[in-house]
């Protein structure tokens, strides 16, 4: 790990990006659609959106229909799942549409703020400049303001709704 990289990415609170020109629609659609087939499309056109106002070229999105990989421990109980990864090399992210154990829809806010994390680390490459994107405190401070300027754009309460839903 890098020193520098580590202080650069928790030195930063933001990422300078006017979040201002994204369209609420952006926002709303991702979070009106539970289909892996729609959140490729509606993801897409939010992470485009969002690139254009980064001036950074956006990442491609795959939206796998899948259930997210998982690890078990010796009590049946889940002990891993992974969300989604980005790969810096080929400038992709792939998020898992369906949930470890039951093969559910993730819920609607979950899909949204796993792939915000996931931009955040693509804009910590190319934005930041860092070799390495860490889950730093500015990493989660960056992603926090994001995903709280964009949920009060479309007004959308940040906080999770009731069990089973966004």
């Amino acid at each position: 790990m890098s020193v520098s990289d580590y202080r650069r990415s928790n030195q930063r609170r933001q990422f300078g990006v006017d979040l201002g020109s994204i369209p609420v629609s952006a926002t709303l659609g991702v979070l009106s659609t539970s289909n892996a087939t729609d959140r490729q499309r509606l993801g897409l056109a939010l992470v485009s959106a969002l690139s254009d106002a980064s001036g950074v070229p956006a990442p491609k999105l795959v939206v796998l229909d899948a259930p997210r990989p998982h690890r078990l421990n010796a009590n049946a109980r889940t002990v891993y799942q992974r969300y989604a990864s980005y790969s810096p090399r080929t400038k992709t992210i792939r998020v898992h549409n369906r949930t470890a154990r039951r093969g559910l829809n993730v819920a609607a806010k979950t899909f949204f703020e796993t792939l915000l994390h996931e931009l955040a680390h693509h804009w910590d490459f190319q934005l930041l400049g860092l070799q390495r994107s860490l889950h730093t405190s500015g990493f989660y401070h960056r992603l926090g303001h994001m995903k709280r300027y964009l949920l009060a754009a479309a007004n959308v309460p940040a906080g999770r709704g009731p069990r089973g839903t966004a």
